[in-house]
């Protein structure tokens, strides 16, 4: 039997975001006032061009976020708590522990991100239960699959 003949559906298919969403969304990221230093201005000048340390923790970075359809998105966004110069030099300070030390103290490292992170309201996405489907498939329809 040809695979046009089994029925195609996409459990995703639901949930996903439509093109106008996402053109929506780059546009509102593209066009944000920034309210303060971005992922960038962090840590462009500890990661971006450096030279020793841990190369993978670079590299990374480079990689990852230089990605040039992220960056003018994330250039936008900015955490208004990152104005005081005090956190941003802890941030950065934090940066060049994990890049420079052989064994960094991840607890050190991390704690001015945990404090930046309880600062914000980060919600995480609770879906509802996946509904029940109406029947199980019989032998026949999986041997189709299969």
């Amino acid at each position: 039997m040809p695979n046009a003949a089994l029925p195609f559906t996409v459990p995703a298919e639901r949930n996903c975001m439509g093109l106008h969403t996402i053109a929506g969304a780059a546009f509102r990221a593209l066009t944000a006032r920034k309210d303060g230093p971005s992922l960038y201005d962090v840590c462009d000048p500890v990661l971006l061009k450096y030279r020793g340390g841990d190369p993978h923790l670079g590299k990374f970075y480079r990689t990852a976020l230089g990605n040039p359809a992220l960056r003018p998105l994330l250039c936008r966004t900015g955490l208004p708590s990152l104005r005081d110069e005090k956190r941003l030099g802890a941030l950065r300070e934090a940066l060049r522990r994990a890049r420079d030390e052989a064994e960094p103290d991840w607890a050190a490292v991390g704690a001015p991100i945990a404090e930046l992170m309880a600062d914000i309201d980060v919600r995480h996405p609770s879906p509802g239960p996946a509904p029940a489907p109406a029947h199980a498939p019989g032998p026949a329809e999986i041997d189709k699959v299969s």
